[in-house]
């Protein structure tokens, strides 16, 4: 059994006291917060979106917890985790790249913004 077993089978097991729960979790975080941030670092290339990505994704891991079979396969499914958010905000971020001189030479569409506000 890997180390990190038993903390996966305490956070599933509903009659340990909140406090053990709670401190497994934190343990949980620790040992793998390292590698969800790394990840998900070297798809976004963004340090500020892997850092948000990472606090989603242990929150996600938490909520589904009780839907892993297997604790020791928590490192893929962590993994996994990180690669489905990291998809989710490349999705959702994703804007049409347009060249500069493009949009300089082109006329206003509308009149001034002064003159519509008065």
């Amino acid at each position: 059994m890997q180390a990190y077993e038993h903390l996966i089978i305490t956070l599933q097991d509903a009659k340990c006291a909140t406090s053990q729960r709670h401190a497994a979790f934190a343990e949980l975080v620790g040992r793998f917060g390292n590698m969800a941030f790394g990840y998900a670092f070297q798809v976004l290339g963004n340090e500020q979106l892997a850092q948000d990505v990472t606090q989603e994704v242990f929150l996600a891991a938490y909520q589904r917890l009780p839907q892993l079979r297997e604790p020791a396969a928590f490192p893929g499914w962590l993994r996994r985790i990180v690669h489905t958010q990291c998809h989710r905000i490349t999705r959702v971020k994703r804007l049409e790249n347009v060249p500069l001189a493009h949009v300089a030479n082109r006329p206003a569409a509308e009149a001034d913004w002064t003159q519509r506000i008065a």
